[in-house]
């Protein structure tokens, strides 16, 4: 994206194809590195005049079985048998730890470390259901949506003190584990956590929809469950820009904003009043996207099939189409 901004010579636009998390089976083309902006194309013919309807992005259910699948005994002790075979280690890939002694001492960190997240105290929702709170959601880490997408906020530990230093007197902060994250994050993590008052560290499994509807804000990096939130009508802040901060109940914030508000309260507040334009946004997700399943066509084999490929295609012919003129008329100028 930097080198076809700064570089008009290369007579290139940057377009990055990725899937737009709801609806499902539907993907855009970002023109930021960040994946904030959508590549306008306002095709006819693909809104039905109804508000997009929150469902669980297909990719959050491969991530889930395979989880399951790798938590299993058998899961376990195929880790145990790949790491004696060295399957898919290439010795000259920088991304691989292959020395042996390096890789045992991370593998067995990553298993100690998931043992130890079981012994740590988790609150169930039903205790605090019925009390005002904040629900932040926590990112894999490292990945993309974080240390990219969410860069110069990457800190999360930092991220719940902020919030926490702006939360009213007599609301609790709910803070919930990723399950694909269990195992990345050493102890002393979820200690510091939970040494702020009100900040409650609840049981991974609860589901992230209950939480939604019960909470008074969400709060994110980028994650979707800021998007989910608008979709109900539910206040929700990302702390980096994110392409459903068009939805009026979804605000990216800053540090300075958080400084500005009275309290948290305030700031749900503010976004509560806001007119609703979830199908005006449906409409302009719809109209700027495609059909089409964008994933992992190892965790997704369905994405190779004819019918599917024929969808990208397409796709992508109406973005060169779309992008041609004005590539043209920049290298004019």
């Amino acid at each position: 994206h930097r080198m076809c901004s700064t570089l008009p010579e290369l007579r290139c636009r940057f377009l990055n194809p990725h899937v737009v998390r709801i609806p499902n089976r539907r993907f855009a083309f970002f023109t930021d590195e960040r994946q904030a902006r959508l590549l306008e194309v306002w095709r006819p013919g693909e809104w039905d005049g109804k508000v997009l309807e929150v469902r669980k992005p297909d990719y959050l259910k491969i991530n889930d079985r395979r989880l399951k699948q790798a938590n299993s005994l058998r899961g376990r002790l195929d880790r145990l048998r790949r790491f004696f075979t060295n399957e898919n280690m290439h010795p000259k890939d920088p991304t691989l730890l292959v020395h042996p002694g390096w890789r045992f001492r991370s593998r067995a960190a990553e298993e100690w470390r998931k043992e130890t997240y079981k012994r740590l105290r988790r609150t169930p929702f039903e205790q605090v259901k019925d009390r005002p709170f904040v629900f932040l959601g926590l990112h894999k880490q490292p990945e993309a949506s974080v240390d990219v997408f969410g860069r110069y906020y990457e800190d999360q530990l930092r991220n719940i003190e902020n919030l926490w230093r702006a939360l009213p007197q007599d609301w609790l902060l709910l803070v919930k584990e990723h399950t694909n994250a269990i195992g990345d994050r050493p102890l002393r993590f979820y200690r510091r956590l939970q040494a702020l008052p009100r900040v409650v560290l609840v049981d991974e499994h609860t589901n992230s929809y209950e939480l939604i509807r019960r909470a008074r804000l969400v709060a994110t990096i980028t994650g979707t469950i800021a998007y989910e939130a608008a979709l109900m009508g539910v206040p929700a802040v990302t702390f980096a820009p994110v392409f459903f901060n068009r939805l009026n109940s979804c605000r990216q914030i800053s540090l300075e904003d958080l400084a500005a508000c009275r309290n948290l309260a305030e700031l749900a507040e503010e976004l509560h009043r806001q007119p609703d334009n979830r199908a005006a946004f449906s409409e302009y997700l719809m109209r700027n996207s495609f059909a089409g399943n964008f994933l992992d066509p190892i965790s997704a084999p369905a994405v190779l099939e004819q019918e599917n490929i024929r969808l990208l295609a397409r796709a992508v012919h109406i973005a060169c189409e779309q992008v041609a003129p004005k590539a043209l008329a920049a290298q004019d100028r």
